[in-house]
């Protein structure tokens, strides 16, 4: 049974290390949480697995050119789980009554998924060069958006950081299931979508060939038009080829650049919306978005003018 490392915290705000033995991670972080500790750090002990990993990953990167190193190392925008995770972890800390400054110090040691530890350790910093933590997060906008910034600020005001931290957690929690359903629903269609695209192409480029000199024989003029159609596109795929994969690149480069411009992000919005069965998922899947998060910023004492700005967003 592999053995993990452990920092932890009581509601003293004592740090305590250890080693415990588990089945994997969370059967670690459940035992450290029936002794009463909450759990700041748990990693496999000195010599397993991970850190060799971890060494290994060290060793290619450093083969990398710095410019390729910096954008992979870069920190990407967490998805919302991560920001659950993330959310709650210091709620908790804070809630176990560690100053601020301390809780962010130990979540430079939390292994949160999406999350780089220099983003904690950036907070630590301004914090304790005496920015608030609303106005530290503004300054990663990578990370926190409008309304996570707006409602911590409203917490800070408010005395009410922790409950503020809890709502938030929640919130991103309950968006992240919607989200997982909204996805499940579309992955069946899509998978169908693609497989009847590639039995086409694999029809057309591999079977019809095949059937050329049968068809030779016969005398093409003597085949129905849609059988000769048939065979001028599978003529078309298989000497053409380079040329159709030429526009359909050209096709992707304009859409991408159509897709950044602020009028084609609209027009865009409104086929998806528009689109049959899947426009009326998309629209309810918008109004609930639209609902909860107007409805998690007036509940924390955010203004109604900023609430419904940062709901445009």
């Amino acid at each position: 049974m592999p053995e993990f490392s452990y920092k932890a915290r009581r509601r003293s705000g004592e740090l305590v290390e250890g080693v415990l033995q588990g089945a994997d991670r969370s059967a670690a972080v459940a035992q450290i949480e029936r002794l009463g500790l909450f759990p700041v750090a748990v990693d496999t002990s000195r010599g397993g697995p991970a850190p060799a990993k971890a060494r290994a990953r060290a060793d290619i990167a450093s083969l990398l050119p710095p410019a390729i190193r910096a954008h992979l190392q870069r920190q990407r925008k967490p998805g919302l789980q991560e920001m659950a995770t993330f959310t709650q972890q210091l709620a908790n800390l804070l809630q176990a009554g560690m100053p601020l400054s301390s809780a962010l110090n130990s979540m430079t040691y939390l292994q949160t998924k999406g999350i780089s530890s220099d983003v904690s350790r950036q907070l630590k910093q301004e914090v304790s060069e005496g920015r608030s933590l609303s106005d530290a997060m503004s300054r990663q906008p990578r990370v926190f958006s409008d309304l996570y910034v707006n409602m911590v600020r409203a917490g800070e005001q408010s005395g009410a950081l922790v409950d503020v931290l809890r709502r938030m957690a929640e919130h991103f929690d309950r968006f992240a299931q919607v989200q997982s359903k909204f996805t499940s629903a579309l992955v069946y269609p899509i998978i169908v979508f693609f497989a009847g695209v590639g039995l086409i192409v694999f029809f057309l480029w591999f079977v019809l060939p095949r059937f050329m000199s049968l068809f030779g024989q016969i005398g093409f003029t003597q085949l129905p038009l849609a059988t000769l159609i048939l065979i001028d596109i599978s003529n078309a795929f298989t000497h053409w080829w380079w040329l159709m994969g030429l526009v359909l690149l050209t096709l992707i480069v304009l859409f991408k650049r159509f897709q950044a411009s602020d009028i084609g992000r609209q027009k865009i919005d409104e086929w998806k919306m528009k689109l049959p069965v899947f426009g009326k998922i998309i629209r309810l899947n918008l109004y609930g978005q639209f609902a909860r998060t107007l409805c998690t910023l007036l509940g924390n004492g955010v203004p109604v003018l900023t609430a419904l700005k940062i709901t445009e967003q």
